[in-house]
């Protein structure tokens, strides 16, 4: 019985089927792409037919494994950030496997694209024109495309919903945009399903062998974390909402109420969470301990939690922010819990006062 093995010679991947050589994939160039399809060896039809249909049931186990995370945005299917799953979706199975996730996909009339996956996530790709594979790309071609369609070409490849600063233009050079899709995706929502808000960066470079064509466009991830998204203090009263029962302390106090026993203990200005803070706004920590003695569980979410300056400004807390964060949380009977509120605050706002809305109860401690 014949069997496939997979291994790497002085030119790079060989697909090796009962000993003989069914295909070799060159190695990769120091970019990490591939310039040349891959060569095939002279083989029976037989064994073609059987490396092909392996090359495919492989795409097909990783597309369904990629599915079992859950359907993915549609600003994101076949595009950086997205799966796998999503790419052979819309293009069909890989022409070419390049080894450390890396796969090739054959764009018609467009050119070449190579992929590398990490965990999944399309974090690289770089689309070459269909130009001939051993031309350096620093070398103009017939084939390559005008700086008009390359802008064409490189928006079907970033997310949908992609934004870009106001003074960038698609054209020479990196371009850095950023995608909420694309956020949604990295940033997975806690155990509490309490989902960070932010944009996910990337990159967008056009190789340009002449000041007028493109022979190529490389796409990345940002590695950085994405930042939250700005929000605005509002008025609406939402620290003075009636209740059964108020109470109010200073910092370091202890407030008992509805079977609730809560201390703050200490504010942190300018603190450092998990997503850093939108351009022109900081990050306030306030820390708290909350210990049930009731007689039922108590659930908090990040609107339980008011943050006021002098003028009557709020802002409510954020998700996630400072480890360990207690914006979302359930208080078992007999349980407590302790940790970091968060909130995101634009410069000039001096927080006063910190509101929770507790079941029946309005505890507030005052900061200064």
């Amino acid at each position: 019985m014949d069997f496939v093995r997979i291994g790497l010679s002085a030119v790079g991947m060989a697909v090796i089927l009962g000993g003989s050589v069914v295909a070799i994939w060159p190695q990769t160039s120091p970019g990490g792409l591939a310039q040349e399809a891959p060569i095939a060896s002279p083989v029976a039809d037989q064994d073609q037919a059987q490396v092909a249909d392996l090359q495919t049931r492989v795409a097909d186990l990783s597309t369904r494994v990629a599915e079992l995370g859950g359907a993915e945005s549609e600003a994101l299917v076949g595009r950086i950030g997205g799966s796998r799953s999503g790419f052979d979706e819309r293009y069909g199975p890989p022409v070419a496997y390049l080894g450390g996730g890396a796969v090739q996909y054959d764009l018609a009339g467009i050119g070449r694209l190579t992929v590398t996956f990490d965990n999944g996530v399309a974090q690289r790709a770089m689309l070459v024109a269909p130009r001939p594979a051993v031309l350096p790309l620093d070398e103009p071609n017939e084939a390559d495309w005008s700086l008009d369609r390359a802008r064409e070409i490189g928006a079907t490849i970033v997310p949908a919903d992609a934004t870009f600063d106001d003074d960038a233009t698609a054209g020479p050079g990196v371009l850095s945009g950023a995608s909420e899709a694309l956020s949604d995706a990295v940033l997975v929502a806690d155990e509490e399903g309490c989902a960070p808000a932010g944009s996910r960066g990337f990159t967008v470079s056009y190789t340009m062998p002449s000041s007028d064509l493109v022979s190529a466009i490389e796409f990345g991830l940002d590695e950085q974390t994405a930042a939250l998204a700005p929000t605005e203090p509002e008025r609406s009263g939402r620290s003075q909402r009636g209740a059964s029962a108020v109470a109010n302390s200073s910092l370091g106090g202890v407030v008992a109420v509805n079977g609730l026993r809560m201390q703050a203990f200490d504010v942190v200005e300018d603190a450092e969470g998990v997503q850093p803070p939108a351009a022109g706004f900081s990050l306030v920590a306030v820390e708290l301990a909350i210990e049930n003695e009731g007689r039922r569980s108590v659930r908090f979410g990040p609107s339980d939690f008011v943050l006021v300056d002098k003028s009557g400004q709020e802002v409510i807390a954020i998700c996630g922010g400072v480890e360990p964060s207690v914006a979302q949380v359930d208080v078992g009977r007999r349980e407590a819990a302790e940790g970091f509120v968060t909130f995101q605050v634009p410069e000039g706002f001096v927080p006063e006062q910190l509101v929770i809305l507790a079941p029946g109860a309005r505890v507030g401690f005052n900061l200064g």
